[in-house]
Formats: structure tokens, C-alpha cells, sequence
């Protein structure tokens, strides 16, 4: 049961570090072709790891003295960060679906 366990574990740490290494590999790339310089780069990660160093313990006590299944707690986050990514890809006024497919 533990060697289960300790699988398990291992491929949802190395699922994690992978996807966060992907990520943070073409951020920068990403915001310089939007505009962003360096330094604004610089402190925008900044200020998002600091942000993530005081929101995870919280999140995770949270999570951890719900009665919600971990499964229902993940739903929920995907859905909320997709409602904000469809938010904020349209939030300009040109984003219309005829800009958007064609």
C-alpha cells in the first residue's frame, strides 16, 4: 500500500514540476511579445511567487478541514481558472467571434 502511495505521489510531484517548468520557461517570452519589458517581467513574477508563498497554505488548510471531496476542490479551481481565462481573452473590445476564429 505505501509503495502505492509513494507512486502516486511521485507522478502527481513530477505531473506539478513539469507543468510549472513549461510554464515558467515561455513567460517571458510570452509577456515580451506583449509589450512587457524586463524589469516589469521581473517584478510580475516577483509578486506572483509571493502571492503564491502566502494563498497556498491557506488554500490548502482550507482543502484539507473541507468536508468536499479533493476531487470536487479540483473541479472547482479548473472552473474558476477557466472562467478567468475566458474572461480576460475577451475583456478587449476586439474580441469578437469573427476576430477570434478567422
Amino acid at each position: 500500500m505505501a509503495v502505492v502511495l509513494t507512486a502516486r505521489y511521485a507522478a502527481l510531484q513530477s505531473s506539478y514540476w513539469s507543468a510549472f517548468c513549461l510554464v515558467i520557461n515561455f513567460v517571458s517570452v510570452f509577456l515580451l511579445a506583449h509589450g512587457l519589458t524586463n524589469a516589469q517581467i521581473g517584478v510580475l513574477m516577483a509578486v506572483a511567487s509571493a502571492v503564491a508563498t502566502v494563498v497556498q497554505p491557506i488554500v490548502a488548510g482550507l482543502v484539507d478541514r473541507s468536508r468536499l471531496p479533493l476531487r470536487l476542490w479540483l473541479v472547482m479551481g479548473g472552473i474558476a481558472v477557466a472562467a478567468l481565462a475566458a474572461a480576460r481573452g475577451c475583456s478587449s473590445p476586439s474580441c469578437s467571434s469573427a476576430s477570434r476564429w478567422g
